[in-house]
């Protein structure tokens, strides 16, 4: 493309609309090229060398003085074929499904562990006495959100804060007010603020 067709539709568009195509044109016809290249292509051989002063340098050009003792990688080698590229795609699936599907089953297993636990009674309830309501008192389910996960699960972390030592211990009373609630990072991934 000629650059006095790219410089006469820039200067042309007062719009902000058609300046933004414009850029995105422009990028397009200069990112094809690169884009297109091989992975092969871009690779450079990167050299080693000690410098007069002791130092180690790298760099893709090798200065003069330090060609004789430069010692050179051919990172073309190292690129990967088409098959095993894919190949790497593949086994990425594969772990990807593995581990969805262990994640399916440790929440069957702690759901199941879960429900048949029967409701607890505080040791330090009197007998005969209304027995005291634990927190949080949802509980989570497979249809439970992630949005909903954290938020249980830092109802419970607050709950035991009362009762934590200073030395991070809990207090065995905090088991008589407070739910567990398992973290669901490794379900739903870190907490997003």
């Amino acid at each position: 493309m000629d650059r006095s067709v790219i410089r006469s539709a820039i200067c042309s568009s007062p719009s902000p609309k058609r300046q933004a195509s414009v850029g995105l044109l422009l990028v397009a016809v200069l990112v094809a090229p690169l884009l297109s290249a091989s992975p092969s292509a871009w690779a450079t051989p990167i050299c080693h060398w000690v410098d007069a002063s002791g130092r180690a340098q790298y760099s893709d050009q090798v200065p003069k003085d330090y060609q004789a003792t430069a010692i050179c990688t051919d990172s073309a080698r190292d690129a990967l074929s088409p098959e095993q590229q894919e190949e790497a795609l593949q086994r990425q699936a594969d772990l990807r499904a593995v581990q969805e599907r262990s994640t399916v089953e440790a929440d069957a297993r702690m759901k199941a562990e879960t429900q048949a636990l029967p409701p607890v009674t505080p040791a330090s309830a009197a007998p005969g006495s209304n027995p005291v309501v634990k927190r949080p008192t949802q509980r989570i389910t497979d249809s439970t959100d992630c949005t909903t996960r954290w938020l249980i699960y830092q109802e419970s972390i607050d709950c035991f804060g009362p009762f934590r030592t200073t030395r991070g211990a809990t207090k065995p009373e905090g088991f008589d007010a407070c739910n567990v609630i398992q973290s669901p990072e490794v379900l739903c991934g870190p907490m997003r603020q």
